[in-house]
């Protein structure tokens, strides 16, 4: 019989699934503070060029606010 974990929340991974984990994890942190970036300099510009901030950008903040929510549930 072999060596197996009896702990029903192990599951193992191979190599590739690892790797492609990690890859996934870097993209889509580049790809966030990207977006972050842009955001916060999207705000900024109009702030500084006193441009109200439109419709558009109100949802863009609260999309950015709920998916941080999302992403911190996830983490913990």
């Amino acid at each position: 019989m072999s060596e197996l974990s009896l702990d029903p929340n192990t599951v193992p991974v191979s190599n590739a699934a690892h790797h492609a984990a990690n890859v996934f994890l870097g993209v889509t942190t580049t790809l966030f503070i990207i977006a972050l970036a842009t955001l916060a300099l999207r705000i900024a510009f109009k702030l500084r060029s006193s441009v109200r901030l439109g419709l558009d950008d109100y949802l863009i903040m609260i999309g950015f606010v709920s998916k941080l929510n999302k992403l911190n549930r996830i983490a913990c």
